[in-house]
């Protein structure tokens, strides 16, 4: 019958508990970091692509709608927002009736699907700055190709 030897001053448990909080934590700051990259990215592409006609309001200083994106961390999330002239994404992006001072309904607004296009762009590189900073954290082989998808409108990874 084999004998069980104890070390002396060795924790296991604890030493590979260490170790998974502190990959934990490396993953953890990698995809935050992903994260605001992806915001930042998604504010670019919103100025590029965004309506600039003369027939959409300016704010006071003179600014058109597409150069007030604004990206920002709000409890944990990034969100991409129009900080000036907010009230306007969703007749842009939807499409509106065309109504006169007295309510009647004259015309309509084609959509200018803008959002949508940012968001998926903003997708496609959150999922490529994940994969890539999470193979120079760990190493090419801990991370595999096409693990991480995030799906922004169900707000969960597949």
């Amino acid at each position: 019958m084999a004998r069980r030897k104890r070390i002396k001053g060795v924790n296991l448990a604890g030493a590979i508990s260490a170790v998974i909080d502190a990959i934990g934590s490396d993953a953890d700051k990698a995809l935050r970091d992903s994260m605001d990259e992806a915001g930042k990215y998604c504010k670019e592409v919103l100025k590029d692509i965004s309506p600039r006609q003369a027939t959409l309001p300016r704010d006071y200083a003179g600014k058109h709608y597409a150069d007030d994106w604004k990206s920002e961390r709000i409890n944990g999330k990034v969100v991409v927002h129009n900080e000036k002239q907010y009230m306007l994404t969703h007749l842009l992006e939807d499409g509106h009736n065309l109504v006169n001072s007295k309510g009647e309904v004259y015309g309509w607004v084609e959509p200018r699907k803008h959002i949508k296009i940012a968001r998926d762009k903003a997708e496609e590189e959150l999922n490529k700055l994940c994969v890539e900073r999470l193979q120079k954290e760990f190493g090419s082989d801990a991370v595999l190709q096409g693990t991480t998808k995030v799906d922004f409108t169900k707000g969960n990874h597949e």
